[in-house]
């Protein structure tokens, strides 16, 4: 197996040798049976987003993501996933049309300006951690209720058009199930507001914006991320 180049020590494969569907399921088959250790997450997500990559060019959009080694210690590592938390790595600056093209099922619109803006490029990714269970987390909860839990854990409200669409993703390659499959609503933010979303088996997202803040229900949860982890100030060479 070719090395193409390597940050911070942690070997990044060629985009030749992750274009097979085997590579992808090897490494996601690693990350369900092995110790996550923070070399097994870097390079579980390494290869899944050189993949995406790949498949981005597909479509005739050509970037290339840069990211850091994993931050968290095996420590915190197991301590967040004792918590019901997945780490993953989002998009450093939102760019929902980026997603779309990548995810087509979901049905979110394409802004072609925002796609000119970065194609041939380089995309930084940032880690994060979020709630990872299928149904939304924090049911019965207002929007007042849902922000002071998440500030006084020093967490975020998750955004729709990127957090929120990356993790459901990850989580189908994960365990094949998006996150908030048919059962239960996420609030998040989309564009500013405050909405709910949730996904449907096919992979389209929907999202309700009509959701008042008094609102409450067993169905009707959010999810949080931690704030950004270390940003990527440079790119690898």
């Amino acid at each position: 197996m070719k090395i193409e180049r390597n940050i911070q020590g942690v070997p990044v494969l060629t985009s030749k040798d992750l274009t097979t569907p085997q590579s992808l399921l090897k490494a996601v088959k690693e990350f369900n049976t092995k110790p996550h250790t923070p070399d097994l997450i870097t390079k579980t997500f390494q290869t899944i987003w050189t993949v995406r990559s790949e498949e981005l060019k597909k479509q005739g959009v050509y970037v290339e993501f840069a990211l850091l080694h994993c931050p968290y210690t095996q420590k915190k590592i197991q301590q967040l996933e004792k918590e019901g938390k997945r780490t993953g790595l989002r998009l450093l600056e939102n760019n929902p049309s980026l997603l779309a093209t990548l995810w087509p099922g979901m049905d979110v619109d394409i802004n072609e300006g925002e796609l000119e803006a970065i194609n041939n490029k380089t995309v930084v990714l940032d880690w994060f951690n979020y709630e990872n269970s299928i149904d939304a987390p924090h049911l019965n909860t207002t929007e007042e209720q849902l922000k002071q839990e998440f500030e006084k854990q020093g967490r975020q409200m998750l955004d729709i058009t990127n957090d929120y669409l990356i993790a459901a993703q990850d989580s189908k390659l994960i365990t094949d199930y998006y996150l908030g499959e048919v059962s239960t609503f996420t609030r998040g933010l989309y564009n500013g507001h405050v909405v709910s979303a949730r996904f449907v088996p096919d992979g389209q997202l929907r999202v309700f914006s009509f959701l008042r803040p008094g609102s409450c229900g067993p169905i009707l949860g959010g999810r949080s991320r931690e704030g950004l982890i270390k940003k990527l100030k440079t790119l690898p060479t």
